[in-house]
């Protein structure tokens, strides 16, 4: 390892707050960072729905951040005591994961770091390091090809595999772009007029602190209409999620905004976006609309209001739905592939998960297969 590359894990929030100042002079050096990599995020994701302690591995050059690679141990409860797997941060409410990564730093570099990542956890044995929902356009999936891979009975090296998980869904807004097609602006134009009949069609963006409360507050209302709140589903029936999407509202962090879309009908807000915007990227991370208004299409109204002041916003390059949801299809959005990324240790634990994930996945694509028929 270079002698000007120096790597330190810090752990919990307590870790978290000594590392702030660095993880924000590095966002600076971030091109076109999303809210996946912003601080505020992993905030309050410790504080308050991860459950395992998350560890940042910090790697510096000649004293230079370089990348922050958020991490968290876990004990195989099946295995020998003592025997550990690394995981990139993982909860239902955890779509997109990714490495904090300066603009010139380089994966052929990092790559042969991976040994002395892993040991600054303080981790003697593991078996495998799994990062979930990295997106196709991070570095970080360079690692698959960039990691020696071992010839048959060579002790170093590592073994790993990558698979497409989901997508994520998003609509480019730079100058020139349409990203909603004729046909479908025709039909929100008709939707738009029918829902006049009923009352003033309007958006209401709110963003201060003070606003932010209340809205949230209606927010946590219309989400919960339907079937979300018939099971038992929606944020506001879980203290722990209501208590982590409301923490982001805060605006203690620089450099990412919280914003609540409202659509208004009248004198009732028939649909919802919660939003976290950084300054190319606007990211929609939670929707909902009132079934009572279901017959004007709320949600897909409150969507082209925001991708029509997205257009008119030159900074705003990308409205991304984090996801890539069914009902997504008819606005033919561009779509990102999102992979699991697996690194097996070369010892016998690693190569036997390897090949117990392997039989896994023959059985979910076999029962997919017979399910399907």
């Amino acid at each position: 390892m270079s002698e000007k590359i120096s790597i330190k894990a810090f752990h919990g929030i307590s870790g978290f707050s000594s590392l702030l100042p660095v993880w924000q002079q590095l966002l600076e050096h971030v091109p076109a960072y999303e809210f996946i990599h912003h601080p505020a995020w992993h905030h309050a994701l410790q504080q308050w729905i991860l459950k395992d302690q998350v560890s940042y591995v910090l790697v510096e050059n000649d004293g230079r951040a370089l990348a922050i690679v958020p991490l968290v141990i876990r004990k195989h409860p099946s295995l020998t005591p003592g025997h550990y797997d690394i995981h990139s941060p993982q909860h239902d409410h955890i779509a997109l994961s990714d490495w904090i990564l300066s603009a010139d730093a380089d994966m052929r570099v990092l790559t042969p770091l991976m040994p002395d990542i892993v040991s600054s956890l303080g981790v003697e044995s593991w078996g495998k390091f799994v990062m979930e929902g990295v997106p196709d356009t991070s570095p970080v999936v360079q690692l698959h090809d960039g990691l020696h891979k071992p010839a048959d009975g060579e002790s170093q090296g590592f073994l790993c595999t990558q698979a497409c998980t989901q997508y994520s869904a998003w609509f480019s807004c730079d100058e020139g772009d349409q990203p909603v097609a004729a046909k479908m602006r025709r039909n929100l134009r008709r939707l738009k007029s029918q829902a006049g009949e009923v009352g003033p069609v309007e958006m209401e963006t709110v963003s201060d602190p003070v606003g932010l409360s209340a809205a949230f507050d209606k927010f946590l209302d219309v989400e919960a209409c339907g079937w979300k709140g018939e099971g038992g589903s929606a944020i506001e029936q879980d203290e722990v999620l209501s208590g982590f999407y409301r923490d982001m509202l805060s605006g203690r962090f620089p450099g990412i905004r919280a914003k609540i879309n409202l659509l208004w009908i009248g004198d009732q807000v028939a649909a919802v976006q919660y939003i976290l915007e950084t300054p190319s990227c606007t990211s929609i991370l939670k929707i909902g609309y009132r079934e009572d208004f279901g017959k004007f299409s709320p949600g897909s109204l409150l969507l082209r209001e925001l991708l029509d002041t997205s257009l008119a916003n030159p900074q705003t390059k990308k409205v991304s739905l984090v996801t890539s949801p069914l009902w997504a299809e008819r606005w033919h959005p561009n779509k990102q592939a999102v992979y699991t990324c697996t690194i097996y240790n070369n010892t016998t634990r690693g190569k036997a998960l390897r090949g117990l994930d392997g039989l896994k996945a023959i059985a979910r694509s076999t029962y997919r297969e017979f399910t399907e028929r």
